[in-house]
């Protein structure tokens, strides 16, 4: 039993080296280049107006609820911007 064990370990163990060494040296060859979140765009017509709803209506309310329940204030106070104790909803 302890060899069948043994033995599993080294496959397994063998494959996980393959596949490393496979995901290495196929990176070069990867077509898509990566670019920084603030170089996308979103124009189609389903992502968009979903992205538009959050940023005009659903960002906004969540944050003005977080300053009524005292959860921005909880932050500062934690971070030791503002003097006070931990509130609770």
């Amino acid at each position: 039993m302890k060899i069948a064990a043994r033995q599993i370990l080294i496959l397994f163990l063998l494959l996980s080296i393959g596949s490393v060494i496979s995901a290495q040296s196929s990176y070069g060859d990867y077509p898509i280049t990566p670019v920084s979140f603030s170089q996308v765009k979103i124009s189609d017509g389903f992502w968009s107006p979903k992205i538009k709803t959050n940023h005009e209506v659903t960002i906004p309310i969540a944050y003005q609820k977080s300053l009524e329940s005292g959860r921005i204030d909880n932050f500062l106070i934690a971070g030791g911007s503002k003097a006070g104790n931990f509130c609770s909803i």
